[in-house]
């Protein structure tokens, strides 16, 4: 007895001194600084009274506490973060959305801190529902917004025209929302979250480009904190009871944190466990309900927002073609709103579609999609071209079919162009082949009527003796070629030799493909060289008179040669000169004025015309393709699309127009001195 209480005295200090040293064993050895910087974003970064607050921030504390990180964090704005990891004066920044340039330079985590997107904010009882009815409205943006060049580009590809408006902050753009001085108006959605309850803005949001919130690293992430906090990050977001969804409904929930308190729950546990678990069951149920509804209403929202975004009409039937869904564009091609075609049999309010309706039945059927390509229709007396698809709903026992229809008048004008071209190139190949054949009998002709000239020449004394030996007076005979006119006729044989070799010259350097090297050109040469081809255009001389146009010739001095592929230039020169003659044509004196003079760094083209003149509708889609103002079948609307492309884009010059109705037209064309070919 008395060994047993000996080794218990020994064994009782042990035992309190282990319980004392337990809960500072138990801390994490903050052996390492990491230097955090950071910029306030709504609820995920905050700055307040010296202090750095928000979920990220709570998120990463947790994290760095779990790996006995000691934290230092760097606040400021975005360029400054951005600056301090370059420069190695911190080790990580927190929320950094992705981009191609930042990823080249910086390290990116995993796991996604947080992902979030952008909304368009409208009033409350908003006629904006969709990206489409933003269509002549007036838009807000505040200063530097990243949403602002998105939301640009995506009305540009829908062909949505909508006002931009800058404005100094977001707390003027949500005021002038809800003050309907603007329609709508750009954010992210966790702006939501600060929004005064006293505006007037609309809860239902239009959503747009989702991205997600990294923790960005040095590049090679030499120390794996972005290894490390993935693993953590992961860990936390797979748990719906951990930190990470804890704080996540504390800080971007407006209802708050949502949960039993700890200290009631430890009192209740020693009252009623069972009740306890029986409410912590419920209350988890609630809260996977309530997330995964609003989830699934988010989902809707977004897929319903892509499919009236869409620029196809898209309809969706039920067995009986009974319309389940009508989206904005099938509103605006068919001319009936959404709201009085749903529900209704698709044949009634659509009486167009009867044609396709076995087609609609047997997709409904087979289980297999139907499509018919090409179809047409006339408009306004303009034939259209459709593409019909038709898919089956088949999953879940839904019965049902998906119809789209896409206008492809275009893509069938634009082949029909391609296949007129391909003929083109084939009966360009075929003249330069011609001239080619037609050049040698041609050098043959001049030469040997050169030839002629020099033995008819009495200057030459071997001409003076054969024409003694021959009984020949060569004096009486140059008085008979002269009065007959046989040497004048013989030299306009040469003359019209030399100038057919010139056209043929002339036709075959502008029959040569694009693919050439660019060639060093003096501008000059080039006016003349096609104005000599435009010339010997046999239809431009029938069909317009084109020998009867007067040329005037207004060059600058000592202009610099460009460098540019010669053919092309001559393309659009020759171009603009056939719509010039075809304007004139018919009225008394038609005249083309060209300049050339050199600029700072350019050399500009002018080919002026007296024509009628363009108006201002024709002069806003003059370089637009398959724009045109002539008859039908006389031009495809190409011609000045295609030239004003080789000048901008091929050349790196610029084109433009200037008229006035009744005062002629003026093509303006400038072509940097240096070569800034583009790459084809």
């Amino acid at each position: 007895m008395s060994k047993n209480m000996l080794k218990l005295s020994v064994h009782i200090p042990l035992l309190v001194l282990f319980l004392l040293l337990l809960p500072i064993i138990s801390l994490p050895l903050y052996g390492e600084t990491l230097r955090v910087a950071c910029f306030e974003k709504d609820r995920l970064v905050e700055f307040e009274n010296g202090q750095v607050k928000g979920f990220a921030v709570d998120v990463f504390n947790h994290i760095a506490e779990q790996e006995g990180w000691s934290v230092e964090y760097l606040p400021g704005t975005l360029p400054e973060s951005i600056t301090r990891l370059s420069a190695g004066e911190a080790d990580l920044i927190l929320t950094l959305g992705y981009t191609e340039e930042r990823s080249r330079r910086f390290a990116y985590s995993s796991e996604v801190l947080l992902t979030t997107w952008g909304r368009v904010f409208t009033s409350k009882g908003s006629e904006v529902q969709s990206l489409i009815d933003l269509e002549g409205k007036r838009v807000g943006y505040v200063d530097d917004s990243f949403f602002y060049p998105i939301m640009q580009d995506l009305m540009q590809q829908f062909e949505i025209e909508c006002t931009f408006v800058e404005v100094k902050s977001f707390d003027s753009l949500f005021q002038q929302i809800s003050a309907s001085s603007l329609d709508a108006g750009l954010a992210d959605r966790l702006k939501a979250y600060t929004l005064s309850s006293s505006l007037e803005i609309s809860e239902n949001p239009i959503v747009f480009h989702p991205y997600g919130l990294h923790i960005v690293g040095l590049a090679g992430d030499s120390k794996d904190y972005l290894v490390k906090i993935d693993s953590r990050l992961k860990e936390l977001k797979q748990n719906e009871r951990s930190a990470y969804h804890d704080l996540r409904r504390k800080w971007l929930s407006e209802a708050g944190a949502v949960g039993v308190p700890y200290w009631l729950e430890w009192v209740l546990a020693g009252v009623a466990a069972a009740i306890m678990l029986i409410g912590l069951w419920t209350l988890s149920l609630r809260q996977q309900v309530k997330s995964r509804t609003a989830e699934i209403e988010h989902l809707q929202s977004f897929l319903a927002n892509i499919i009236d975004s869409m620029p196809s009409v898209i309809i969706t039937v039920d067995k009986t073609s009974r319309i389940l869904q009508w989206n904005r564009h099938a509103e605006a091609q068919i001319g009936l709103s959404a709201s009085k075609a749903e529900g209704k049999k698709l044949i009634s309010v659509y009486p167009k579609f009867t044609e396709y309706y076995d087609c609609l039945q047997q997709a409904i059927q087979t289980r297999r999609p139907v499509s018919k390509l090409r179809q047409t229709h006339v408009k306004e007396g303009v034939t259209h071209y459709e593409d019909l698809s038709i898919y089956p709903l088949v999953e879940n026992g839904v019965q049902g079919a998906v119809i789209r229809i896409d206008d492809v008048s275009e893509k069938v004008h634009l082949e029909e162009t391609m296949v007129q071209s391909e003929k083109m190139v084939s009966v360009g190949g075929l003249a330069a082949g011609m001239a080619h054949e037609i050049n040698n009998p041609l050098a043959g002709i001049i030469q040997n009527a050169s030839v002629v000239m020099q033995r008819l020449d009495p200057a030459l004394p071997v001409n003076q003796r054969v024409a003694a030996e021959s009984g020949i007076e060569f004096a009486a005979l140059q008085r008979y070629l002269e009065k007959r006119e046989v040497l004048e006729l013989q030299r306009n044989v040469v003359e019209s030799g030399k100038s057919a070799s010139r056209i043929v010259k002339d036709m075959l350097t502008f029959a040569r493909k694009g693919n050439l090297q660019p060639s060093s050109a003096s501008i000059n040469k080039i006016l003349d060289t096609t104005v000599e081809l435009a010339q010997s255009d046999y239809r431009l001389k029938k069909n317009f008179s084109f020998d009867k146009i007067e040329f005037r010739r207004e060059y600058q001095e000592d202009l610099p040669n460009i460098e540019c592929e010669i053919p092309k230039i001559q393309q659009v020169i020759l171009n603009i000169l056939r719509n010039g003659a075809e304007a004139m044509y018919g009225q008394p004196q038609p005249r083309f004025i060209l300049r050339a003079s050199k600029g700072s760094d350019y050399v500009q083209i002018e080919i002026d015309d007296n024509g009628p003149g363009l108006s201002q509708e024709v002069k806003s889609h003059l370089f637009e393709p398959f724009y045109t103002t002539k008859e039908i079948g006389r031009g495809t609307g190409l011609g000045l699309s295609v030239s004003y492309f080789i000048i901008t884009e091929g050349h790196g010059g610029e084109m433009m127009a200037e008229s006035e109705p009744g005062h002629g037209a003026c093509f303006i064309i400038r072509l940097p001195v240096k070569s800034v070919l583009m790459p084809r």
